[in-house]
């Protein structure tokens, strides 16, 4: 499975087979919006909405698979890799959520379109952190992740030492050169002044987040805020 998971055309594929639009339309009666990196609109001045985007493409799905070597080898409607073993993970969830459980039940059904064999689980939440942070017994996970304004608060997710360093986890250096990359464009970030320069610092990690995919995006809810017409410069 890692060897999947590590492939990025493997991710690119699955990153197209994820329906935002019907997302946020089911799971949020319509208030909500895609999310493609890791800094979300309403972050203001350090949000970079030129990263690539995966649009929902079934058929672009299936060709970069192709491509990939994934195919149904045998006929029985799922996809084998190249050693023949049948693409099969388990996709778990916070079982507390109504909202992630809704959406990782409509990945899966696209994912089941593509041939990717799916064992949707719904998890007790501290099962999952405990699985995320100690035992490492997972496949793929549908979580939410704090944000903020700031993009170094989200150093502990990209820091290749960080402790919610979801992938290659615990690494004593940067197992990657775009980890590597990451690493710096935060140490240089958390000494720099300047906030212009540590803007085009914070964008060029969301351009590496896009393209490598270490997590891949869904969406993010609308927040709909009431402020009596008294009060004048708000800017939430």
């Amino acid at each position: 499975k890692s060897k999947w998971f590590t492939d990025l055309e493997f991710r690119r594929a699955v990153a197209h087979a994820i329906d935002k639009a019907q997302i946020i339309e089911i799971v949020m009666d319509g208030l909500g919006y895609p999310q493609h990196s890791s800094m979300s609109p309403s972050s203001g001045f350090f949000y970079n909405p030129d990263v690539v985007n995966y649009k929902y493409d079934l058929n672009k799905a299936r060709e970069i698979l192709a491509k990939a070597d994934f195919f149904d080898r045998n006929g029985d409607g799922w996809l084998e890799d190249k050693d023949a073993n049948t693409v099969q993970f388990n996709l778990a969830t916070n079982y507390g959520s109504t909202e992630t459980m809704q959406i990782a039940a409509i990945i899966r059904h696209d994912f089941q379109k593509l041939g990717l064999y799916i064992y949707f689980l719904g998890l007790e939440f501290n099962s999952i952190v405990q699985k995320l942070n100690a035992t490492f017994d997972w496949d793929a996970i549908v979580l939410g992740l704090t944000g903020g304004v700031e993009p170094h608060f989200g150093k502990n997710v990209w820091a290749s030492s960080g402790q919610l360093h979801l992938w290659h986890p615990q690494q004593k250096s940067p197992a990657t050169a775009w980890e590597k990359r990451m690493d710096a464009i935060f140490d240089l970030g958390s000494a720099e002044l300047d906030e212009n320069k540590r803007k085009k610092l914070y964008d060029e990690s969301q351009r590496i987040v896009a393209e490598q995919l270490p997590v891949i995006y869904t969406v993010l809810n609308s927040k709909i805020y009431a402020v009596r017409n008294k009060f004048e410069n708000l800017q939430p």
